[in-house]
């Protein structure tokens, strides 16, 4: 049974919806319904980067203790 049209099929899926979904990201953008989206974008690759790499799992902790850190420290934030 010979399938390699299957990976190629997915592919282009693949393609397509990320396609899409950065044209919808931009056609939100110009209606004015969202912004800055391109931070949001990074911080979704970041947790995607940590759940290939195990090894910057590090990173993703130790920002979030910073985090918890100036949370308790009673500052209001800046």
């Amino acid at each position: 049974m010979d399938a390699p049209w299957i990976g190629k099929a997915v592919a282009v899926a693949v393609l397509a919806a990320v396609a899409g979904l950065l044209w919808l990201s931009r056609w939100l953008d110009r209606r004015g319904l969202i912004r800055n989206y391109s931070r949001g974008l990074g911080r979704g690759l970041f947790q995607v980067e940590t759940m290939l790499r195990p090894a910057r799992q590090y990173i993703q902790q130790a920002k979030e203790e910073k985090k918890r850190a100036e949370d308790d420290d009673g500052d209001p934030p800046e």
